[in-house]
């Protein structure tokens, strides 16, 4: 797959943020809201913000910044480690659908923070399953253009 990762972090491209069926921007919201304090909350921005102009770039690294889901070949994750002083360590997880025949196109499913040790995969596959689940909606959806 290591080829699929390094055409992926080096492609450079738009976001898309998931939208439930009212219109709301879920992952935005789960972006705004990741943190239990508003110290963690001001890192967690502004490190998404930082990889997702990265990713706009073409500038991600992979493996370190982005890799592939194994558990569903369209998925894909970028992936932070935070906290200092004030804030214990915590892994975030930004999961994406990426498509080079719109643009390309990132659509950001879905965004969280994943334990340490066993509960995290457990944690982590409920993440997975739930950005796979939007991103089947986001693709049965009318794209620009199509006439429905």
């Amino acid at each position: 797959m290591g080829s699929v990762e390094a055409v992926a972090a080096a492609s450079g491209g738009e976001w898309e943020f998931y939208r439930d069926e009212r219109g709301i921007p879920v992952v935005k919201l789960e972006i705004h809201n990741g943190g239990d304090t508003p110290h963690e909350r001001a890192m967690v921005l502004a490190e998404v913000g930082d990889l997702l102009r990265a990713a706009v770039r073409g500038d991600l690294k992979p493996y370190l910044d982005i890799a592939h889901i194994v558990r569903n070949p369209l998925i894909y994750e970028l992936r932070w480690k935070l906290g200092d002083e004030y804030t214990p360590t915590k892994l975030w997880r930004l999961y994406f659908g990426w498509h080079s025949n719109r643009g390309p196109l990132r659509i950001a499913l879905k965004f969280g923070s994943k334990p340490h040790g066993e509960v995290g995969l457990i944690v982590q596959n409920g993440h997975i399953d739930e950005a796979s689940a939007r991103y089947k909606l986001w693709l049965k959806r009318p794209q620009p253009g199509s006439i429905t």
